[in-house]
């Protein structure tokens, strides 16, 4: 449930190697939705209802008999572990974290607040959870980062994106529309390329870890 171009097609290739099919919900068309490697590719009803979304993850599951079920985005995993007990009812659900270790993962500000506290080195930042809040001389372009990419708000999902700001009045226009639905992170920005780590964990012990090159 839930797809991005890199990590679906990943993970139905290798699922393909144990002659497993790969059925994909989603609620946009990707160009993974064409990959050999994805048995059929569904896309949702255009609702941000998350009822609307679990409805349609059920009735998946029983149109084409699925065994298990794993999201991959934050609003699918947000969307089931809501309704965990009504779909576990038709299905078994893999990939999801413990409540105390999902809050790092789902809140970016709670990650940067653990790094710290760690030892790690993270960019100056700013937490901004009021419009009016009174902000200190920034040096532009900044980086404005919802806490999360994705939210529930009374019944309705809303996904959002990490932002370059390079003016006040920019900023300005880009704190008045986020920051009444989700708190943000204004980041000092840094020069460079991106990098991405990922580490597949159980019960704290790294098990497989790769770091690669965003291009």
């Amino acid at each position: 449930v839930g797809a991005s171009n890199k990590s679906t097609r990943s993970i139905a290739k290798s699922l393909k190697k144990y002659n497993c099919d790969t059925y994909v919900l989603h609620d946009a068309d990707l160009a993974v939705s064409k990959s050999k490697y994805i048995t059929e590719y569904t896309l949702m009803k255009a609702s941000s209802d998350i009822n609307v979304y679990k409805d349609e993850i059920i009735q998946e599951i029983k149109k084409h008999k699925i065994n298990v079920v794993l999201p991959s985005t934050d609003i699918a995993i947000d969307v089931i572990l809501r309704f965990r007990s009504e779909i576990e009812a038709h299905v078994k659900v893999i990939g999801l974290n413990v409540k105390e270790t999902y809050k790092y993962a789902h809140n970016k500000y709670e990650l940067v607040k653990l790094s710290e506290k760690i030892g790690l080195k993270v960019p100056s930042y700013i937490y901004v959870d009021k419009v009016d809040q009174v902000l200190p001389h920034l040096t532009f372009p900044v980086i404005v980062k919802p806490v999360s990419s994705a939210q529930i708000i009374n019944g309705k999902y809303f996904g959002y994106k990490v932002i370059l700001s390079k003016g006040k009045e920019n900023l300005i226009d880009t704190l008045r529309e986020l920051v009444p639905k989700t708190p943000v992170m204004i980041q000092e920005y840094i020069d460079g390329y991106g990098i991405g780590y990922n580490v597949y964990c159980t019960d704290g012990e790294v098990k497989s870890e790769f770091i690669h090159k965003r291009l």
